[in-house]
This record gives C-alpha cells, sequence and structure tokens, in this order.
C-alpha cells in the first residue's frame, strides 16, 4: 500500500544549499585576500628595518673597533642599502662592500648615508631613517647622538 504525497527522500544537500555555501566561502575569501596582502606587505616592511638596524649596528661595532682603521658607513639608495669601509660612500673600499637588498617597493628617507665614528662609534649626524612602503606603511630607526640605534 503507498501513500499519496509520500516520496523518497534522499540524504544529501540540494544545488541551491551548495551554490549558497559557495557564495558565503567567496564573499569570505573575497575579504580575506586583501588583509592577507596588507599583513605580509607589513611584515615585509619590518623585516627590512630589522635588517637596516642590525647593519647600522654592523657599521657601529666596527667602527667603534677602528676595524681596517676606518670609519665605517651605510648608504641608502633605491633597491639596496649598502655598508661601506670609508670617511664616505665615494671615497669607500669597494672590495668591502656588503651589499643588501630590498624590493623597489620600499624607500628611504631622511638619510642617503649614515657614517659612524672611527674609535667612538658615534654618528656623525644624528637623526631619524624612516623606510616607507609605497602603500604608505613605514617604520621609522632613530640614530641618536649617544649612539644608540633603535626601531620602536
Amino acid at each position: 500500500m503507498t501513500l499519496r504525497g509520500t516520496f523518497n527522500k534522499r540524504p544529501g544537500f540540494t544545488a541551491l544549499e551548495l551554490i549558497v555555501v559557495l557564495a558565503i566561502f567567496a564573499m569570505a575569501a573575497v575579504t580575506a585576500v586583501p588583509l592577507i596582502g596588507s599583513f605580509q606587505e607589513r611584515q615585509t616592511l619590518k623585516t627590512h628595518a630589522q635588517n637596516v638596524v642590525q647593519v647600522l649596528r654592523r657599521a657601529q661595532n666596527r667602527a667603534m673597533l677602528g676595524e681596517r682603521d676606518s670609519m665605517w658607513g651605510v648608504k641608502f639608495q633605491t633597491g639596496s642599502y649598502i655598508l661601506y669601509a670609508g670617511s664616505d660612500y665615494a671615497g669607500r673600499n669597494f672590495r668591502f662592500d656588503e651589499t643588501h637588498g630590498v624590493p623597489v617597493a620600499i624607500r628611504f628617507a631622511g638619510f642617503s648615508e649614515v657614517m659612524f665614528n672611527k674609535g667612538l662609534g658615534s654618528p656623525v649626524t644624528p637623526g631619524l631613517l624612516t623606510i616607507t612602503h609605497v602603500n604608505g606603511q613605514l617604520q621609522t630607526i632613530t640614530i641618536g647622538s649617544n649612539g644608540l640605534i633603535s626601531n620602536p
């Protein structure tokens, strides 16, 4: 005996349910992608700022030790920064250069080069070095007159 209106239900999802779930996932992905990109850019900038601080400290330590009987400095330019020995970048001994690359999306402002006095390790010119990403994010490195190099 069969009843009218009774039909055989199978377990599973309808096409409409699947489309709704996929649409929700698509909206979540569209929202998350820019956030992930921004996070990566922020981390890239922070990593390069920390690397610059390390290279500045290395230049300072070499100057304090009088390594190569020279002042030491760091030159900043588009796409790289260079640790060098010499009284200035133009008069340096290029054999001791250490070049560090950065993405072209990262720019330096405030200094084109930072020099440290031989034997003292104090900067010739204290101040702020700003590292900026083209998206507007920035990191500031302070080079104090007492030789303290910091990136808050």
